[in-house]
């Protein structure tokens, strides 16, 4: 949610911007203290609750295991999930299924 991580590349798409989260979010990276860190992190969300820059419809528990006959696989910042699954492929001699 950081507004210096709205690039091509990064994971905040849709730009937002806001100086008291951007402040939060380097307040709450750079303490140790849990009861800062709590403050923190509740206001942060506070913000986030009030400007809705997402809505969350669903957010899957998961723990993706992918076999190492796979090739091509990349992992994303966002999770294996997300990322390049219409690329990967199998060798032929280690393919256990034939189509």
């Amino acid at each position: 949610m950081n507004s210096s991580k709205t690039g091509p590349s990064e994971l905040n798409h849709v730009s937002f911007r806001n100086d008291e989260v951007d402040k939060l979010l380097e307040s709450g990276r750079r303490s140790f203290d849990r009861q800062v860190r709590r403050e923190v992190y509740f206001r942060l969300q506070e913000i986030l609750a009030e400007e809705q820059p997402y809505v969350f419809l669903f957010a899957p528990e998961s723990l993706p295991i992918i076999h190492s006959r796979f090739r091509g696989v990349e992992i994303g910042e966002a999770g294996i999930l997300t990322s390049n699954f219409i690329r990967w492929w199998v060798p032929e001699g280690e393919q256990k299924y034939s189509p």
